[in-house]
């Protein structure tokens, strides 16, 4: 609006107007009376300016219902209605005096200041001069971003963007009910100086009270927080504490440092009666060719052993991080770090519960369908079982793929793979391998889809310290192994679909003929990628079904199956998937908790219902070949409908892998959240172990949140006993004051 009245390119009805406007203004000085200059109509009037000039830049412009002007004090009054603007800030008020000789301005009734930020303030009357930037206000108060108020009893304007305030309250909690009448608002600040600084962005309190519900509990000498319109600004955020077994009691108080528009720092001490100070740490930092992230704590605190016996203090901590860079329009590289000083560190501090840390170097290059990537990786085992020096460390892992397609001849892919795996402890290998595949789809006349495929692999491995004690049943210390491994086979898939009204059904039978050569899985070769295989839907009609490289699928096999699906509006859908694998011999290099060992596998299902948008349901299952047992079943359901939002997931699984030593498991795990009220939700879930009928952990929250807090409470049981850490009762309290932290 301000801008608009400002109009420095009037139109010409605009321009006469002014001019009759003036000239009447100067014929009534000439005549010395006061004159009324409109009645009952609204008039927009161009004031004196620096330059003399009623049509500038600077012009000062009034609106108003009726205005009168005295040429002998040289004061224009104004009422109804009334708008005064000038550069850009805009009085609006019932009745209004402007003094021309004096520059200022007294506006009373409604009055309403518009910023040329676009901030607006209210008040019973204001005294404005220096081009309206200074002035007295009575009654202040003020609408600032994100529902947040600022009320006082007067006010001093300076410098154009500074308010000093007597007796003020700040707020950014309703201080209406829903039907208009005053109430209590949940919290709000009350100070007798409090300082509004809008070049700064900053509201600055001197004698502070917080009030809850009306009622002061606590006072603060001094109190500082950004404006409710800053995205980021340094300060401290929300506090965190409770109280443990583990820990006992704890505060976390996190402070965020903007050091600049491209990176912040947040340090978060938390204080721990059991171990003392930890400090946190999050760097983060954006430039032009990518951004990263690095956490990290530390803590000196007693040494713990096994027994959770406290011995002398140390310094132990944790390290994170991962970044991503572009070099040009095809290339990047990155990184993650993961590290912690001991295993117990990330879970006892409540940090992670992550128990197979991961850490890569990595450079990658896509160009359409082809890339070239290149890693290193270093890995870190937590658990009881794990051994550092056998845990191998990969440099490098480098993997090519370049694709090569012809609508009459096919899809051709080249693969290359070399890996080079070292450990301090156990067996040193190198593996380099070329491949090449061919496909190419057939569509008959009535819908059948025909895919003959080939591929041809040959992989090179130089291993050592496979036998470094020569024990007489292992291989030999150390070998140079070749292979070649061919394979070829037909896939046919024959969709039939039925189109009613509103449903889509699709009934797609599949079957897949593979023959490779025997062998290939020579006993010398080591077996680093495909230590844990699961049979399912997803890899059935996978030509060679094993994860890595080098656990090799050979023979000839036979893979059958059935896609069934309904599909409907809004993205709603039913699909189901079920089939087996034959194979003609039982000299297969998976083992048996696969059911890929035998002639005939297990039966592999999956099944996906979305019936509506409140209701997704996912079901993973294998069922014996000879007896239909159940040997895997994955159930998870999520629901979210009304006030309810829950997820419950089964898992039961044989022993995943002789090699790895994975247990078989039946596991049970619930969470849920139910919104009791339109502020409060309670949220529950647990975990628990269906093998030996006992929970591990479970938990229940309760939250409350409203336009101005946040507030939860959480009560958790952890029943995990390893090492130093020990089962575990805790409760959690965290606060958030909207606009403040």
């Amino acid at each position: 609006m301000a801008e608009g009245m400002r109009a420095t390119k009037p139109g010409n009805v605009l321009a006469v107007r002014l001019f009759i406007l003036s000239l009447v203004m100067a014929l009534t000085s000439a005549m010395d009376v006061p004159t009324v200059l409109a009645q009952q109509e609204t008039l927009q009037v161009p004031l004196n300016t620096d330059n003399g000039d009623p049509l500038s830049e600077g012009a000062v412009l009034l609106q108003a219902d009726s205005v009168t002007y005295d040429p002998n004090e040289d004061i224009v009054y104004a009422s109804g209605n009334v708008e005064i603007a000038y550069d850009g800030r805009v009085v609006f008020a019932d009745n209004l005096t402007y003094n021309q000789q004096t520059d200022e301005v007294f506006a009373a009734g409604n009055v309403s200041v518009l910023e040329p930020n676009g901030n607006v303030f209210f008040a019973d009357s204001v005294k404005l001069r220096d081009k309206m930037r200074e002035g007295v206000i009575e009654s202040f108060s003020a609408l600032l971003e994100q529902n947040a108020r600022l009320a006082a009893d007067r006010g001093l304007r300076r410098d154009g963007n500074v308010n000093e305030l007597t007796r003020a309250t700040y707020s950014a909690c309703n201080v209406c009910d829903s039907e208009g009448n005053d109430k209590t608002p949940l919290w709000q600040i009350k100070a007798f100086r409090v300082i509004q600084n809008q070049e700064t962005l900053t509201i600055t309190y001197r004698d502070v009270y917080f009030e809850f519900l009306g009622v002061p509990v606590f006072y603060l000498p001094y109190f500082s927080h950004p404006d409710p319109s800053v995205k980021r600004k340094s300060g401290f955020l929300a506090p965190t504490m409770g109280d443990s077994d583990r820990l006992g009691f704890f505060a976390e108080v996190p402070y965020y440092f903007a050091l600049s528009p491209s990176y912040d720092l947040t340090l978060s001490p938390m204080y721990t009666g059991e171990d003392g100070l930890l400090v946190k740490a999050d760097w983060r930092q954006r430039i032009r060719q990518g951004a990263y992230d690095l956490s990290g704590s530390l803590i000196y605190a007693d040494e713990r052993d096994a027994n959770n016996f406290i011995g002398a203090k140390e310094l132990n901590g944790h390290v994170f991080g991962q970044g991503s860079f572009a070099i040009n329009n095809v290339w990047l590289w990155g990184f993650q770090v993961e590290a912690a000083t001991n295993d117990t560190y990330l879970r006892r501090y409540n940090i992670s519960n992550e128990v197979d840390l991961e850490s890569t170097l990595y450079a990658l290059g896509i160009k359409g369908r082809n890339y070239l990537d290149a890693r290193a990786y270093r890995f870190q085992g937590l658990r009881i079982t794990d051994s550092q020096g056998e845990t191998p460390l990969v440099l490098p892992l480098v993997r090519g793929h370049y694709v090569i397609e012809n609508s009459q001849l096919g899809r051709f892919n080249l693969d290359v793979n070399a890996l080079v795996i070292q450990r301090t402890d156990g067996v040193d290998s190198r593996r380099i391998s070329f491949s090449g595949d061919w496909k190419r789809g057939f569509t008959t006349r009535n819908g059948q889809v025909i895919t003959p495929f080939a591929n041809v692999r040959m992989d090179v491995y130089s291993v050592n310290d496979m036998n470094p004690d020569g024990l007489p049943h292992l291989p030999d210390n150390s070998d140079v192994i070749y292979r070649a491994l061919p394979t070829a086979g037909l896939e046919w898939r024959w969709p039939f679909v039925r189109t009613t009204k509103s449903v889509r059904f699709v009934i797609e039978p599949i079957v897949q003929v593979v023959v490779s050569s025997n062998g290939g899985n020579p006993e010398q070769l080591p077996n680093e990628d495909s230590q844990t295989f699961d049979f399912d839907t997803t890899n059935l009609f996978r030509p060679n079904k094993s994860p890595g490289l080098d656990l090799w699928e050979n023979g000839q096999r036979l893979n059958v199956g059935v896609k069934l699906g309904a599909y409907w509006g809004g993205g709603k859908k039913a699909q189901f998937m079920f089939g087996r694998s034959f194979r003609t011999n039982d000299h297969s290099p998976f083992g048996p908790e696969t059911s890929l060992n035998d002639e005939t596998s297990d039966y592999v299902g999956s099944l996906t219902l979305a019936p509506s948008k409140h209701f997704t349901l996912t079901h993973r299952f294998r069922l014996d070949g000879e007896t239909q047992t159940v040997r895997r079943n994955e159930v998870d359901a999520i629901v979210n409908y009304g006030p309810v939002s829950a997820r419950a997931r089964y898992i039961k699984s044989d022993r995943l892998s002789e090699i790895t030593g994975i247990p078989a498991r039946e596991e049970l795990t619930l969470n849920g959240t139910i919104k009791l009220h339109k502020n409060w939700r309670v949220r529950a879930g647990t975990v628990r172990d269906l093998e030996i009928n006992d929970t591990r952990q479970s938990s229940i929250g309760l939250i409350y949140e409203d336009e101005c807090t946040i507030f939860t409470i959480a009560l958790n049981r952890r029943f995990f006993n390893d090492r130093d850490i020990k089962p575990d009762d805790s409760i959690i309290f965290n606060l958030i004051l909207k606009t403040l932290n």
